[in-house]
């Protein structure tokens, strides 16, 4: 039985099986069976899984940060349904929104503005979950470097060739707009 939530998944896996994600979505249109399930994990492009370097771990201090505690039920509420009549399709996003229930710090917001330092930021031409376009949109607002890595996989810098123009940059800081193979 597929669910929206398999769907969802597939709309998010790599570049490189693209064409059986299309027909996956036209076999459920038209009731056929779709030749992904929606359940391969190894397909998925989020690299949102517990590794050595951090993490789910930092990713829950990085949002937990900018957003201070979870809301309470009320307003966690308003917001499902917020999500639910705008967003239907996309309605529980990647579910940040309870991973700070109990977090025992402030909410810090950014404050980002151009500086005169150098600074290199990264995107993947082809990811669903964090588009280039909002890296393009970082580097309008205050500048730097666009190191664009050609592949649709969340994280998969430091598996490429790419790695070795982000550690350039943290070594040296130079910087690069160049665009690099990322993995398939």
């Amino acid at each position: 039985m597929y669910t929206g939530s398999h769907l969802r998944t597939m709309l998010a896996y790599k570049r490189a099986v693209w064409q059986q994600v299309a027909e996956s979505v036209v076999a459920l249109r038209d009731g056929g069976v779709p030749p992904l399930t929606g359940d391969e994990p190894e397909l998925e492009g989020f690299g949102l899984t517990p590794v050595w370097y951090g993490g789910l771990l930092m990713q829950r201090a990085v949002v937990c940060n900018d957003q201070g505690r979870a809301p309470d039920v009320d307003e966690a509420w308003r917001q499902v349904r917020h999500r639910q009549e705008k967003y239907p399709f996309f309605r529980n996003g990647h579910g940040y929104g309870n991973w700070c229930a109990g977090w025992p710090l402030p909410a810090t917001p950014w404050r980002l503005k151009r500086a005169a330092s150098p600074l290199q930021l990264s995107g993947h031409r082809y990811e669903t979950n964090t588009p280039l376009f909002f890296a393009e949109q970082m580097q309008r607002r205050i500048g730097g470097a666009l190191l664009t890595v050609d592949d649709s996989a969340h994280g998969s810098l430091w598996h490429s060739g790419c790695a070795d123009d982000a550690v350039r940059f943290l070594r040296t800081g130079q910087t690069s707009n160049d665009a690099c193979p990322g993995i398939s």
